[in-house]
């Protein structure tokens, strides 16, 4: 039976196997548990519990990947560490490498102390582009790191990737902006294409929660 330690380890490359009559038995137990002593946080608190694993079970893939990668040696084996992870773990080479990558800036302390906590909190596919740059022989100055650190989401540290490489846009990129008064504009090839309008002068509360949340989700900066 799944116990608490239940972990979601985010997205594969390729689907494997995992039984799913333990989870929802285990969901099921602890649903019938919270209805018996009248106590809905039972559930609740599993929740958050998952929702933290699963945020973090990225970078906690990153590092063992590191650790087994760098200590393979240690384990003495006749076969090399990508040659027994691929298959049995369905991630790509490519995948693994850019997760050793993303650790190796833990590791070797490249992140600045003072931001470590924020890049801890962030969803590893927004470190891979910066781990991926670094790797590349790209400089990240103090305040690069801090508007990676302080960035949204991931439109907006590949923008700070971008600025860092000197590279502009992709030209059939698509990038959307939203400028002081609240129009929504698409830029790509260079040109631009009105899409719509947010209230961003409406001060409601529940106005300005819809707004920012749109704009988290999609990616729209402010011009």
């Amino acid at each position: 039976m799944v116990n608490d330690e239940l972990m979601i380890l985010g997205n594969l490359d390729q689907s494997l196997p995992v039984n799913t009559e333990d989870i929802f038995a285990y969901v099921d137990k602890l649903f019938e548990e919270s209805i018996e002593k009248k106590n809905p946080h039972i559930v609740i608190d599993a929740c958050s519990r998952l929702i933290a694993i699963s945020q973090l079970s990225g970078l906690a893939l990153a590092k063992m990947f590191y650790l087994l990668h760098n200590n393979w040696n240690r384990y003495e084996q006749d076969s090399t560490f990508e040659e027994i992870a691929v298959p049995k773990l369905g991630r790509h080479p490519h995948t693994i490498e850019r997760y050793i990558k993303v650790w190796t800036l833990f590791d070797q302390k490249i992140i600045p102390e003072k931001f470590v906590r924020e890049f801890e909190q962030k969803n590893i596919q927004n470190i891979i582009p910066v781990a991926n740059a670094y790797s590349e022989g790209y400089n990240f100055e103090d305040e690069d790191w801090e508007e990676i650190a302080d960035a949204p989401d991931n439109a907006s540290v590949l923008r700070v990737v971008r600025d860092v490489k000197g590279e502009p846009p992709k030209s059939h990129a698509i990038q959307l902006f939203v400028d002081g008064e609240g129009f929504i504009y698409a830029y790509s090839d260079n040109e631009r294409y009105f899409i719509g309008s947010l209230e961003i002068q409406d001060d409601t509360e529940i106005v300005q929660k819809a707004i920012n949340r749109i704009m988290n989700k999609s990616g729209i900066m402010k011009k």
